[in-house]
């Protein structure tokens, strides 16, 4: 902290000077002569000074009605973002002086000095400086801790997606049918959350769709991978996948609003559905989504026991159930977002970055062999 010490005065000064050496000795104490070299050396000039951030600037009364009032007005607002207290001293009329001048002085004393006043006075000024900078160093603290913060948030993010990825590559590596299909999935209820303007409600629905069958890791493979109907007791068991998606995924606090979605996604609107029989808007939305999704991938994908229906005929089969297996207001808009072929756009967008890890998944599958 240091003083600033501005009077035309020379006997006031040096006895100014004086008390402020004896009184506040590791504080510096820099004379200044002039109005223009108050705001140089308070505000910094290019190649002269980088100018004083925390400083007591005193002025005697008679130098500053000599040198046009308002430049300390203009001083004032100049250093608002500075921690600069300006302290006006010299013979005047307090009473007369303090309402004209409060705005733009933090405080006044009369001429001749009483020390123990002139002490208190500065020492209250060094302390409301003192508090200043403190909290101008929490507040720049604060901001360097948000940043730090966001920066870290973002990373855990990359990196949570990039696990998301991960599980998603892995059920391709597991079952290349199954693979192509997650991501075609989790396009589609992110394009349906965006039409119903629900995404930030939903802001990892995509994921939903990714995991929404990562339980079938837990599937045997000669019932995962079986090209015939299944039984009874098979069906049973791919059923559980449900159950074991939303077991992996839970422990990730960050997909908290996926799981329903995982676990729910096989219930039905008339509450046919497994495993928990939910129906109409007891399923979740995220669910109610997926399973659109979900359903409408499947039919218009081949598989060894099946051949897949054109995408016209799938989108006749979502509303030909809207109502049972199917939420009506969402099987309208999924209609709606066939129509616009945005849904079509996602088919050839996915397969093309299905491609590349199928590539390393045929590779992989031929190494098992």
């Amino acid at each position: 902290m240091k003083f600033l010490l501005y009077s035309g005065n020379s006997p006031i000064r040096d006895e100014l000077g004086g008390y402020l050496k004896k009184y506040f000795f590791d504080n510096p104490v820099t004379v200044v002569h002039s109005k223009e070299e108050i705001e140089d050396t308070l505000l910094g000039v290019e190649g002269k000074t980088e100018g004083f951030f925390s400083s007591i600037l005193i002025i005697y009364f008679k130098d500053y009605i000599q040198d046009d009032p308002s430049f300390y007005k203009k001083l004032k607002r100049k250093v608002e973002n500075k921690n600069c207290f300006l302290y006006l001293f010299g013979v005047f009329d307090e009473m007369e002086v303090l309402p004209r001048y409060s705005d733009f002085f933090n405080d006044f004393t009369d001429y001749p000095l009483i020390p123990e006043t002139f002490y208190a006075r500065m020492n209250m000024a060094l302390k409301n400086c003192s508090v200043f900078e403190e909290n101008l160093l929490l507040e720049k603290q604060n901001t360097e801790n948000a940043y730090l913060t966001d920066h870290l948030v973002e990373s855990l993010l990359k990196a949570v997606q990039q696990i998301a990825v991960s599980f998603g590559q892995m059920i391709q590596y597991k079952d290349l049918v199954t693979g192509a299909h997650i991501f075609r999935v989790g396009h589609i209820a992110e394009l349906m959350a965006q039409e119903l303007d629900i995404s930030k409600d939903f802001p990892r629905i995509k994921y939903a769709g990714l995991f929404h069958d990562i339980g079938k890791v837990g599937i045997p493979d000669h019932v995962l991978k079986k090209p015939d109907k299944l039984t009874n007791e098979e069906f049973k068991m791919i059923q559980k996948h449900v159950e074991i998606g939303a077991d992996i995924v839970e422990p990730i606090e960050f997909f908290e609003d996926v799981i329903d979605g995982i676990r729910f996604h096989h219930e039905r609107w008339d509450g046919k559905g497994y495993m928990h029989g939910l129906k109409e808007e007891g399923i979740p939305l995220v669910a109610r989504i997926i399973s659109i999704a979900d359903v409408f991938d499947v039919v218009v994908s081949p598989r060894p026991y099946k051949k897949a229906l054109s995408m016209e005929e799938g989108v006749s089969e979502i509303i030909k159930h809207a109502g049972t297996q199917f939420d009506p207001k969402l099987s309208k808009v999924f209609e709606k977002l066939f129509n616009e072929g945005r849904v079509e756009g996602i088919y050839n967008q996915v397969n093309q970055e299905y491609e590349k890890v199928l590539g390393k998944a045929r590779i992989i599958e031929a190494l098992e062999v």
